[in-house]
């Protein structure tokens, strides 16, 4: 039997937040964090779960992908205007408007396995970056529209025989 990958990612935020993982604690209340408000997102192998903290209860709601949904897994997450993100095996972002998967943006030949949001729009005007097993990286618009994609086959020396980008990080300092 071969190994089994890890699938499960997380993305936590307030409403109206963008980021890979939004704040710790939610609203102050009588001078201690509290969980008020906070939405976390959680998909994994055939499942998109949303959580989210009304007081000291918390209500789960399955995400609803829809019935022509290709994804089976979801390997990163993250908040970008208030929606959740989701990197999927077919090489696609799910966005979703709620708990409900609005769009299906293509941009990979491969799982999307990290997403980033940066804390401040990036000098190349980019809100999300995205990578995957393909070896690229791909920037994206607030609007969720493609603005340029880099190989690291292209730009890796010979010994990297296949490029997959696992994680992504951006220097706002250029």
């Amino acid at each position: 039997a071969g190994a089994k990958e890890a699938t499960l990612a997380f993305a936590f935020g307030l409403a109206g937040e963008s980021g890979a993982a939004g704040a710790a604690g939610g609203s102050r209340k009588r001078g201690q964090d509290t969980l008020e408000g906070l939405t976390v997102v959680q998909a994994g192998k055939r499942h998109v779960l949303f959580h989210s903290w009304q007081g000291r209860s918390v209500s789960t709601r399955k995400g609803l992908v829809g019935v022509r949904s290709k994804a089976k897994a979801y390997y990163a997450a993250a908040w970008l205007n208030g929606n959740a993100i989701l990197g999927t095996n077919t090489g696609a972002l799910y966005e979703f408007h709620g708990r409900t998967r609005k769009h299906s943006h293509k941009g990979h030949s491969g799982p999307v396995y990290a997403l980033h949001v940066p804390t401040a729009q990036s000098a190349l005007g980019a809100a999300l970056f995205s990578g995957g097993a393909d070896g690229k990286v791909i920037s994206w618009s607030a609007g969720m529209e493609q603005l340029a994609a880099w190989s690291i086959a292209d730009s890796a020396s010979s010994i990297v025989v296949r490029p997959r980008v696992r994680a992504l990080s951006l220097n706002a300092e250029g």
